[in-house]
C-alpha cells in the first residue's frame, strides 16, 4: 500500500494511527493559535516611539 501511494511504511503507519485514534483523515495543526497583541494601544505606542527615535530597541525596551 505504501508503494502505491508513494509513502514510507512509518508514514503509512502514522496516518493509519491518526485515523484510528481521532476518526478523520485531515491533518492536524502544525503551529499553535496565534498569540493576541501585546501592544493595545498603537496609537501611543508611535507616538512613544516617534520621541524616543534616536534610542535603539533594546533601549526603547528599558524605558
Amino acid at each position: 500500500m505504501s508503494r502505491l501511494l508513494s509513502i514510507s511504511r512509518p508514514t503509512l503507519y502514522r496516518w493509519l494511527q491518526h485515523l484510528e485514534t481521532s476518526g478523520s483523515t485531515t491533518p492536524q495543526p502544525r503551529r499553535p493559535p496565534p498569540q493576541p497583541a501585546k501592544i493595545k494601544d498603537w496609537h501611543k505606542f508611535k507616538e512613544f516611539v516617534d520621541s524616543h527615535g534616536d534610542k535603539t530597541q533594546k533601549e526603547l525596551a528599558q524605558l
